[in-house]
């Protein structure tokens, strides 16, 4: 009954600011509109990145392989300082990248940035090889064996992913969100193609996330040359 009062309590006031602010509700609509038809293209893209991210999730656990998706996780966590740090990175070098005007500026800006997410990659990459035996304690508590190539597989994703989000970044300065999407679109289908392959070949399935990334690095890499020869 408590809740039944607040929610007709809130709605008569909301009511009261929709009538009071009627310009301004009108106006808050157009924008809801306008975002809703030019960033379809940017919500679905990333979307398409989630899911291409989370689908090894979603396919071991159809066929039944609990036991390579709780594997698959753990070994996450040894590279997730890495990956939690990335989009605030980005973030401020794509900031940094919208001040220039030419589209090679802002390339090498972001990329700047890139090599430093890389090298940062290199050095946490060491500093885990060095201390692994007493991270293994940590997280595993001897209880895991058998992740290392796993592990490995994350190092080589997270590399990827940092060279194809230096590209993705460049292009979002210009708004190229539709190629973003058709790039993630494709990459995921490579990517699912490869999962399943792997799984027929009875080799590590992980290692399609790489290939996901490398293949959408290839694309938008490739965009970016484009609309630089053609500026």
């Amino acid at each position: 009954m408590f809740s039944i009062f607040c929610i007709l309590f809130l709605l008569k006031h909301v009511i009261k600011i929709v009538k009071l602010n009627k310009v301004q509700f009108i106006v808050a609509i157009k924008n809801i509109k306008n975002l809703v038809i030019y960033s379809r293209w940017s919500v679905f893209g990333v979307f398409l990145v989630w899911l291409q991210s989370q689908c090894y999730i979603y396919v071991e656990a159809m066929y039944g392989d609990y036991a390579s998706v709780a594997k698959a996780n753990i070994s996450r966590l040894y590279v997730a300082p890495v990956i939690m740090l990335m989009p605030a990175i980005s973030q401020v070098a794509i900031l940094r990248a919208i001040n220039n005007n030419k589209l090679s500026e802002r390339s090498k800006i972001l990329v700047k940035y890139a090599k430093i997410q890389l090298l940062f990659l290199l050095i946490y990459s060491l500093c885990l090889y060095i201390f692994k035996n007493t991270i293994d304690k940590i997280i595993l508590q001897n209880q895991i064996e058998d992740i290392n190539i796993l592990i490995i597989t994350w190092i080589g994703y997270v590399f990827f992913l940092i060279i194809r989000d230096a590209a993705s970044s460049v292009l979002l300065t210009v708004g190229d969100y539709k190629y973003i999407t058709i790039a993630n679109s494709v990459s995921f289908i490579f990517c699912l193609f490869s999962y399943f392959l792997l799984k027929w070949l009875g080799l590590l399935t992980l290692f399609s996330l790489v290939i996901g990334e490398v293949f959408l690095a290839i694309f938008v890499w490739t965009r970016i040359f484009y609309v630089k020869k053609n500026q």
